[in-house]
């Protein structure tokens, strides 16, 4: 059984949804303690939330995002590969975003509304990673 458009708009648009969420948690924090905000402070804040959500949770939880799981999805990558493609499919992911200023998110929301299996640009790159969470066992 294949991966339905639902079940990838749901887990993607979740885990930015709890991506958002994470940095204006940290932004919140460090507002608190009054730490005055610097262009690498913002970089780091987004690096951070970025490893925790789309590095650290795969990794150490099932090779699923909380939005993948959600959804139903998992990652395909052999075990003592993982680090690695999780490491390297992050990295690209944010240097598109920071790089060209936000235009993947514009691109991949697109993709994903209006292309029919609802592949969004890291999906091309790495293509055939993810499945049904039911359909396999790592």
């Amino acid at each position: 059984m294949s991966v339905t458009r639902s079940q990838r708009i749901k887990s993607v648009l979740l885990d930015w949804l709890l991506f958002s969420v994470l940095i204006r948690l940290f932004f919140s924090v460090l507002t608190y303690l009054k730490v005055p905000y610097t262009g690498t402070l913002v970089v780091g804040v987004l690096l951070l939330s970025g490893t925790v959500l789309f590095l650290g949770i795969p990794y150490f939880f099932g090779n699923q995002t909380l939005g993948m799981k959600f959804g139903g999805l998992k990652f395909t990558f052999k075990k003592e590969h993982r680090l690695f493609y999780y490491s390297v499919r992050w990295l690209v992911s944010f240097g598109c975003h920071v790089l060209l200023l936000g235009i993947p998110i514009a691109i991949n929301v697109f993709l994903l509304l209006w292309n029919k299996n609802g592949l969004i640009l890291q999906d091309y790159v790495f293509s055939k990673t993810m499945c049904l969470a039911s359909s396999i066992e790592i």
